[in-house]
């Protein structure tokens, strides 16, 4: 006789999805520790697999968005409940390109810093030449240009200068060199 399938709770689910998440990005840094002093030629398959990343982990954060709408609409259906059900909110994309950016590790602390300010759902690096980042982020409110500099001078302890901030359009800011970098 053939034992049933147990199948997973929906709390295994998300925890095996999350661990899955973290040891992929855990994999990935310590990649980026190993290459050093890597040549122009090295870092051209990383910044394309950075990329395909960064794209991979914005269209999640839209399907989380999607499948939250769904669990939304599965409340309403199965009745009244004694809390609201919270809609997902609209969220708006900005882009940032940030110049004087150290290497792919400053690449990656950058990235961090971004995606963890308050609201900020993903901010994907769409690309990164020389010392130049650009990045979308994904907001319900995008940060004012005061919070990403601030956030950005925290993460670098050097200077960060606005470079522009039109009201539609790329915001730029400029790290500054440390005086070992001139």
């Amino acid at each position: 006789m053939t034992q049933p399938v147990s199948r997973p709770s929906p709390a295994d689910a998300f925890a095996e999805a999350l661990r899955v998440l973290r040891d992929a990005l855990a994999r990935v840094e310590a990649l980026l520790a190993q290459a050093e002093a890597p040549s122009a030629a090295d870092l051209a398959p990383l910044t394309q697999r950075i990329e395909a990343l960064a794209a991979a982990q914005e269209a999640l954060a839209l399907r989380l968005d999607e499948l939250a709408d769904r669990l939304a609409a599965l409340e309403r259906r199965a009745g009244p409940t004694s809390e609201p059900v919270a809609r997902a909110p609209d969220l708006r994309t900005i882009e940032l390109v940030v110049t004087g950016v150290p290497g792919f590790q400053g690449l990656m602390d950058l990235q961090r810093a971004l995606a963890s300010l308050e609201g900020v759902r993903a901010a994907p690096v769409r690309s990164f030449q020389a010392d130049e980042a650009a990045l979308d982020i994904t907001a319900e409110t995008p940060p004012a240009p005061e919070t990403l500099v601030a956030a950005l001078r925290d993460v670098f302890a050097r200077p960060v200068d606005v470079v522009d901030a039109p009201a539609n359009g790329p915001i730029r800011l400029r790290i500054a060199p440390v005086q070992a970098d001139l």
